[in-house]
């Protein structure tokens, strides 16, 4: 049987190459370079998550929404070393005029809530461990990861596919954009 994962998996492993990802698991980041990617995280979800809510997304699984939990993450790291909201990227842009354009379309964003946020649930418990500690806290979730991603595929069907391919499409050009701006 063909599974929304295995539909998706050539998009998810193209991510997971990019080098941008390469050096946060191998501790190259610096914590700026990492500041400057969850700030623009952060915006990414926040648009995401609002209109998401609007269609009842989170309905039972509030404990998925990660946004504000990023947003106590970067005002711990402006306070603690005095950094600044960074420019947003350009594919930051672009996403956020995507996801106001199918705002109206909850299968759609599901797609997208499905990558972002089932990523945090899993491969983001393994980037938390390449993170200072300090600064982790929307990797930490209200109950059993595994458990919430459970209840949360019950919502979730391989005609997404098409959607969520197109959500790891932006993270691509997202980990690019930052590649080139941090000179890789």
């Amino acid at each position: 049987m063909t599974t929304l994962k295995d539909l998706t998996k050539e998009n998810h492993t193209r991510a997971e190459k990019c080098l941008f990802v390469k050096k946060l698991l191998k501790k190259q980041l610096s914590l700026y370079q990492y500041y400057v990617y969850l700030s623009n995280q952060a915006v990414m979800y926040w648009f995401l998550e609002s209109y998401a809510s609007e269609h009842g997304i989170f309905d039972g699984i509030e404990e998925m929404k990660r946004s504000s939990h990023m947003l106590d993450d970067l005002k711990n790291m402006e306070r603690e070393y005095g950094f600044h909201h960074p420019l947003h990227t350009p594919t930051t842009e672009q996403y956020i005029s995507y996801i106001r354009a199918i705002a109206s379309d909850k299968e759609k964003l599901l797609a997208h809530v499905y990558v972002r946020h089932l990523g945090d649930l899993s491969g983001g418990q393994i980037i938390k461990r390449f993170v200072p500690v300090a600064y982790t806290k929307h990797y930490d979730f209200d109950g059993d990861p595994e458990e919430i991603k459970s209840r949360f595929k019950e919502r979730t069907s391989i005609e997404l596919a098409l959607e969520a391919n197109k959500c790891f499409e932006f993270m691509i050009d997202f980990f690019k954009d930052l590649e080139v701006q941090f000179e890789f």
